[in-house]
């Protein structure tokens, strides 16, 4: 690479004793330039030379040090990872709950333990049906039954429930007028529809009205 120096026209006439020291002077200048920017050069390259040794180095040290098996980071002192993002510092690291963390944490467990949930396995049934008093006893077991075949899969976007005479009369022992019957006292107050399969069986869906917090039905 070359240096560019910017020199002044010589002030000097050739006659005059000073032009050649001038001469000599403007020449002397630039060829220390020029030595000075080649030390420059082989400097930069020996730093950068120097960088890529320490480099290779520390990469060598560090891939003979026990690395973390979660996250691959460099383990130190008693083995420990020191990364915070690493779930074995997720798991394995005992945290401290404030009173507030509990309280959240406590609700949530609640949310997906049901209080009911140690009586075993229980089906929903319509507050609405099981208070009105125009359905008789045998109406409102036949829901519940009802409810205990629903699916609450997210494709069951109705909530229907498919059953057929046989399935119904294996946990009810009623034969298949009864059900009929049983089926039409939920179908007259507006709580259950029905449609006929093709490959047998009905589709059953309650169409229940709405129930306030104090459990009646608004209508």
């Amino acid at each position: 690479m070359s240096v560019k120096t910017k020199t002044a026209e010589n002030p000097y006439s050739r006659d005059d004793e000073n032009y050649w020291k001038w001469e000599e002077n403007v020449k002397t200048q630039a060829a220390t330039a020029v030595e000075k920017k080649k030390a420059y050069d082989i400097a930069i390259v020996a730093r950068d030379e120097q960088y890529r040794v320490d480099v290779a180095r520390r990469t060598a040290e560090n891939a003979l040090k026990p690395h973390c098996l979660k996250c691959g980071s460099i383990l130190y002192g008693d083995g420990e990872c020191m990364n915070s993002l690493c779930e074995s510092r997720k798991t394995d690291e005992p945290k401290t709950k404030t009173a507030k963390t509990r309280g959240r944490t406590r609700g949530r467990r609640d949310k997906k333990e049901s209080r009911l949930s140690r009586l075993g396995p229980y089906a929903p049934v319509l507050r609405a049906i099981l208070r009105d008093p125009t359905v008789s006893l045998a109406a409102k077991g036949f829901a519940a039954v009802l409810f205990d075949r629903l699916n609450l899969g997210p494709w069951n976007i109705d909530l229907h429930i498919d059953a057929s005479s046989p399935q119904l009369f294996e946990v009810t022992s009623a034969s298949k007028s009864n059900l009929k019957r049983l089926a039409k006292e939920l179908q007259e107050p507006g709580h259950l529809e029905m449609e006929n399969l093709n490959r047998g069986g009905v589709r059953y869906r309650f169409t229940s009205p709405p129930v306030d917090s104090k459990g009646s039905t608004r209508g």
